[in-house]
């Protein structure tokens, strides 16, 4: 079970000021960080990509979303 207060732990010191929402050359293993408008907060994994462009591209993404304490 992952926690908000994991999350937070986790990504202590690491500079989000820049981040405008998107994001592009993912890659497999990559993870990243979301937090929604409703302040849920969570984690997605690129497990698998296959194709080349956005007619015949797949992506493949694993999702947790953190626990309130």
């Amino acid at each position: 079970m992952v926690t908000v207060s994991d999350l937070e732990t986790a990504l202590a010191g690491v500079d989000v000021t820049d981040a405008n929402g998107t994001v592009t050359n993912l890659s497999v293993n990559d993870i990243l960080m979301f937090k929604t408008v409703d302040n849920v907060q969570g984690l997605i994994h690129v497990s698998a990509i296959t194709g080349t462009d956005g007619s015949d591209g797949m992506i493949e993404l694993e999702m947790k979303l953190a626990a309130s304490e």
